[in-house]
């Protein structure tokens, strides 16, 4: 992060910066970003039905944190500011001044890295003077061109879009192209996909089946009845004329002790899909699943009639 506030001698002022978390006991200053404030300065804070009063920063804690104390006193020695809150609309500003001057051998004493090392100092840091590593990492920004990587095991993360100017205007979305080394993967125009189920242990189940309710009870609108061994069912696929909950249970009937999974629609939507984290399994022929659909709002429209449902579920025998 470039640091343009300091000249040869003396250090620019930094505009009036506002606090985003309430001033101390222990002279914490809390703002957006520290770039610009260093160690001895002298700050001004105020705040609303405060006096302006002139500090000196002790020590820089992080890009957002550093403590103030008296001028000229020592770094440990801090001042109460818990008085300057944000509520008060609290803020710290400090006018142009200059450098403290800093004796020769004390900056070579400050360069000096100790055994086993024995040199002086030359490592890259950042502006807080923390090391660069793998958990602080040096910022790169790449702009136009290419870069050629050699033989090496790495990961590289890439962000996609599909759609123009976006993250940055003037971009343009990109295009990924998925295929066998012969045959690409062609998009319908309805954005659909063609899949062919290919010969194998796994075989697709697709059971659909249309019902209906009256009220807001729970009501049965579909039951599967196994016709294999070892069915799995992974989705469900719901679609009611209102928004309500949706169950499945084992079995041939509402049973709240074999629910197998429940979720409830939005009520800006009336259509659901339950994605099972594990398959509700159907071990033999014969066993059965049951859906259940309860409205949470029966509109006027449906009095004296019926309100349709349509269920879908999705699976495989392996």
């Amino acid at each position: 992060m470039p640091n343009n506030r300091i000249t040869e001698r003396r250090y620019r002022a930094v505009s009036s910066q506002t606090f985003t978390v309430d001033g101390t006991v222990h002279g914490v200053v809390t703002i957006a970003n520290t770039i610009n404030f260093k160690v001895k300065q002298k700050v001004i804070l105020t705040a609303s039905g405060q006096s302006n009063i002139e500090l000196q920063i002790q020590q820089v804690l992080s890009d957002t944190q550093f403590v103030v104390g008296p001028i000229g006193s020592k770094i440990q020695d801090v001042h109460d500011i818990s008085a300057y809150t944000t509520a008060a609309s609290a803020a710290v500003f400090l006018n142009e001044q200059q450098r403290p001057v800093i004796p020769e051998q004390e900056i070579t004493r400050i360069i000096y890295e100790e055994e086993p090392t024995l040199a002086h100092r030359n490592v890259l840091v950042d502006w807080l003077g923390n090391y660069y590593t793998i958990d602080n990492p040096l910022p790169v920004q790449l702009s136009d061109g290419s870069i050629e990587i050699g033989t090496v095991n790495a990961e590289l993360e890439v962000q996609l879009s599909h759609i123009d100017d976006y993250p940055d205007v003037g971009d343009v979305h990109d295009s990924v192209r998925v295929g066998d080394g012969t045959d690409l993967l062609e998009i319908n125009a309805d954005g659909s996909i063609n899949v062919h189920w290919l010969p194998g242990n796994v075989n697709p189940i697709i059971y659909t089946n249309s019902g209906s309710f009256t009220n807001t009870n729970e009501t049965i609108v579909a039951t599967y009845t196994s016709t294999s061994l070892n069915e799995k069912i992974a989705v469900l696929l719901g679609d009611a004329e209102t928004f309500g909950i949706w169950r499945i249970y084992r079995g041939a009937s509402i049973n709240p002790s074999n629910l197998a999974a429940v979720t409830r629609t939005s009520p800006t939507s009336r259509n659901t899909e339950i994605k099972f984290t594990e398959p509700e399994i159907l071990s033999n022929i014969g066993d059965k699943v049951t859906v259940s659909f309860q409205a949470e709002r029966y509109r006027s429209a449906f009095l004296g009639g019926s309100a349709s449902t349509f269920v879908r579920l999705e699976g495989y025998v392996s």
